[in-house]
C-alpha cells in the first residue's frame, strides 16, 4: 500500500471512530454535546422509548437555545407530490389539483421532550 493509500486509509478510520464515538454519545439521547453544539442531523433515525415507533429527523432548529427537532412519521414520504399537474388523455388537458399542504405525517418536539421519550436508533 502506497503512503497516500495508507494515509487516507488511516484518516477514514479517524473519521469512521469519531462518528461512531459520536453515535455512541447519542444512544443516551443527547440533543447537544458537552459545548452545547447540536449534535443531532437530518435523516437521522430515532425510537420513541415508549411505543417502539422508529421516526426520522426532518430538521433540526436551534433558536439561541430553543432546540425544536421536526419528526417525520414512519409512513411519511420522503418527497412530496406536487400541488397540482396537467393530465392530458388523448388531447384533452385536465389540470388535477391535489389536497392542500396539510402535513400531518410530521410532527415538531423540543429538546425536553425529545430526551426524555426518544433514542438514536
Amino acid at each position: 500500500m502506497s503512503k497516500p493509500e495508507a494515509f487516507l486509509k488511516a484518516l477514514l478510520l479517524k473519521e469512521y471512530e469519531d462518528r461512531l464515538k459520536t453515535v455512541s454519545l447519542l444512544k443516551e439521547t443527547s440533543v447537544t454535546d458537552k459545548k452545547g453544539r447540536v449534535v443531532l442531523e437530518p435523516d437521522l433515525k430515532v425510537r420513541h422509548k415508549d411505543s417502539g415507533f422508529e421516526y426520522t429527523i426532518k430538521k433540526v432548529i436551534d433558536d439561541n437555545d430553543n432546540i425544536v427537532i421536526t419528526l417525520r412519521t414512519p409512513d411519511a414520504p420522503r418527497m412530496r407530490p406536487a400541488s397540482s399537474h396537467t393530465h392530458v388523455i388523448a388531447g384533452q388537458e385536465e389540470e388535477i389539483v391535489s389536497i392542500p399542504d396539510i402535513d400531518s405525517s410530521e410532527f415538531a418536539v423540543d429538546k425536553e421532550e425529545f430526551e426524555k421519550n426518544y433514542e438514536v436508533d
